[in-house]
């Protein structure tokens, strides 16, 4: 009989996935049995920017999650759908692949504020999904990793609860990457070297 697990799911662009997002996958492991990187189609909050193809960006995600083994896995679903790429559409499908299970958007403190807002967020979102907040707070991890429970409030007034996780981030971000890139500089550690391959023989972002 299968066990019932804590999944979390980790959205965003991941144009490219870098030594930042492992960190975080590895620091909301030790609270999830499970994760799951959700690449966007393309995030409709970043129409400026045209992300890298889609099959190349689940490629360097794949190399990148390789330590993990089958505790993480890259999942493609969005490439399924029509834009725009809101994220209440692989929820909603991941709700039912995994209704047994207890459910987590893994995200940041610049993140949980707006996932009340998101596109349906109150009724195929929230009652569905547990918030792991994962956040930079020196004043508690220098005591090691503590879970506190916090609210956020919806565009109704109506109060959810998340779980905040104090951790050491790593201070990196995709743009500060593709700007390396740009000026032809070396990408690793701060990207697995089989991802600085992916982008230099495939010419991105330049």
């Amino acid at each position: 009989m299968r066990i019932n697990m804590k999944i979390g799911f980790f959205m965003g662009s991941f144009d490219p996935i870098h030594i930042g997002h492992v960190n975080l996958i590895r620091e909301a492991l030790n609270f999830l049995d499970k994760v799951i990187v959700v690449p966007s189609g393309h995030n409709p909050w970043k129409k400026d920017i045209t992300p890298a193809p889609f099959e190349l960006r689940m490629n360097m995600i794949s190399e990148s999650i390789k330590h993990f083994g089958d505790k993480v896995e890259v999942s493609g679903i969005e490439s399924t759908f029509e834009p725009p790429y809101y994220a209440n559409k692989p929820l909603n499908y991941f709700k039912n692949i995994y209704k047994d299970d207890e459910l987590y958007i893994i995200c940041g403190t610049d993140t949980v504020e707006k996932i009340p807002y998101w596109k349906n967020a109150v009724i195929d979102i929230l009652p569905f999904y547990r918030l792991l907040c994962l956040e930079r707070d020196e004043n508690i991890t220098q005591n090691g990793n503590v879970e506190i429970t916090k609210t956020i409030k919806d565009k109704e007034g109506k109060e959810h609860e998340y779980l905040y996780i104090p951790i050491h981030p790593i201070s990196i971000s995709s743009t500060h990457i593709r700007a390396l890139v740009k000026n032809n500089k070396i990408l690793y550690p701060l990207v697995e070297e089989a991802v600085e391959k992916i982008i230099y023989n495939n010419s991105l972002y330049r």
